[in-house]
């Protein structure tokens, strides 16, 4: 299997992860906040808090900190962020990575559809690393 094939496997575990726990949550608290409500002459603009941001953002970050940015999908697939030049990526590195990656998830289908044809990620892109098969 490919490095692209390892990537896409490990993100949709991982997803499948996050999204059964957000699914656990919902079951057992009721995870809609009120939001808030503007009415103007011309609209109404009612917003509400999602979990699921916070539960994607956690699991990565926890990763992030702990695991060296190697989340379950990762571990399965057998796969690293790694830094040129450096034995090992800093744990703020990989945080600011997160927050990244979360902007690309925000536009998933664009992120996506990038990735499919030109093998790049915004979160690499923009801080200088990559993911490639572990030594292990």
């Amino acid at each position: 299997m490919g490095l692209k094939n390892k990537r896409i496997l490990a993100f949709l575990i991982d997803l499948i992860i996050v999204n059964a726990i957000i699914q656990l949550f919902g079951m057992l608290v009721k995870p809609d906040m009120p939001g808030y409500r503007l009415d103007t002459e011309y609209y109404t603009l009612i917003s509400r808090f999602s979990y699921d941001v916070v539960f994607y953002l956690g699991y990565f970050l926890i990763f992030d900190v702990f695991s060296q940015g190697v989340t379950v999908g990762k571990k399965a697939t057998n796969l690293m962020v790694v830094q040129a030049g450096q034995p090992a990526v800093r744990s703020i590195e990989l945080v600011k990575r997160t927050l990244l990656k979360m902007v690309g998830m925000f536009v998933l289908p664009v992120s996506a559809l990038v990735y499919l044809f030109f093998s790049k990620t915004l979160q690499d892109e923009l801080m200088g690393l990559k993911v490639s098969t572990s030594k292990q």
